[in-house]
């Protein structure tokens, strides 16, 4: 398996920081980078698209 063609899930309630992490990330050699800006949307994310990786923010403000 070659990780850089596995999904990634970035969840942030800061847009900014979800566009620059996706951003790095794709210069980096990810393809396939989904993002949520809630808890709410990032577990729907999960559960529909079945990610490889998450890297989520604590403390967003619908929950952790």
């Amino acid at each position: 398996m070659n990780l850089y063609n596995c999904k990634l899930l970035l969840v942030d309630d800061n847009r900014e920081l979800l566009e620059m992490t996706a951003g790095i990330l794709r210069k980096s050699g990810y393809e396939s980078i989904v993002s949520a800006e809630s808890c709410k949307e990032g577990m729907e994310l999960f559960e529909r698209e079945a990610p490889k990786l998450v890297i989520l923010d604590i403390m967003l403000p619908d929950g952790d």
